[in-house]
């Protein structure tokens, strides 16, 4: 059970002399200013399995927390992904100062992590491409989702705020990466040049799948990223080893 945006997600109301035992399990409460109303008086409730993200109140009753609510076991667990939230374009922090614009490439624009390093994929997580014959839509996806981006699909929609992420191949050349804002319209930043939301044609990207991606012809899949709305503060972890043009300065 997923209930979101409620003044009481839960409310449990029970007469003196009432003896029953409640389970609430495998759910996820999300922005609710009372999680579990749990006014129980001698009855028990279990919570097993149940997460929450932006709940002010987990747990309370009238009188609480002077007057206990029953007998509670377990607790609620915070949910990961609650940090995650997808940025908008907002091209001007990564483009007007020459260190950002030119120290983080596609991978740290997709993710809206700022490194200054030149991020590459499965860096951070040990194993990363060294080398042309690597450069094929199965081992980047890989090194990719060893530094926990989550494979996923055209259609599916992040239960977790997470930002969409398209990967491109240039066989055993190069690859390529392009995020989805907060507007739906996707945008990109080639190497070491500018973020932008047009393609190699000058169009507004609608969908990476049938841009111009000049010579970027495998489309090899769509991820999720937990991002923020704060420009270059991102929640992946992501990393690189540097430019040979002199990054991080």
């Amino acid at each position: 059970m997923d209930i979101r945006w409620a003044r009481t997600a839960i409310r449990y109301d029970m007469n003196s002399g009432v003896y029953v035992s409640h389970v609430f399990q495998s759910s996820t409460l999300r922005g609710a200013y009372t999680g579990v109303y749990a006014n129980l008086r001698h009855a028990t409730l279990t919570l097993n399995n149940v997460m929450k993200c932006n709940v002010t109140t987990p747990v309370t009753c009238d009188g609480y927390p002077d007057n206990p609510c029953g007998t509670i076991y377990g607790s609620m667990t915070e949910m990961w992904c609650c940090i995650c939230t997808t940025p908008a374009h907002e091209p001007g922090f990564w483009n007007t100062d020459a260190a950002i614009r030119e120290c983080n490439n596609c991978y740290n624009y997709a993710n809206n992590v700022r490194t200054d390093t030149f991020a590459q994929p499965g860096y951070a997580s040990g194993q990363w491409c060294q080398s042309s014959a690597c450069l094929t839509a199965e081992i980047i996806s890989q090194y990719a989702a060893n530094d926990g981006l989550i494979p996923t699909t055209r259609e599916a929609v992040s239960p977790c705020a997470m930002t969409k992420l398209a990967l491109v191949i240039w066989p055993y050349a190069d690859y390529h990466w392009y995020r989805q804002d907060a507007n739906g319209l996707w945008t990109h930043k080639p190497g070491a040049t500018a973020a932008t939301n047009l393609d190699n044609s000058g169009n507004i990207i609608l969908d990476p799948e049938v841009a111009d991606r000049g010579y970027y012809t495998v489309f090899a899949g769509y991820f999720f990223s937990c991002s923020s709305s704060v420009q270059g503060q991102g929640h992946a972890t992501i990393a690189g080893w540097g430019t040979w043009w002199g990054c991080p300065y």
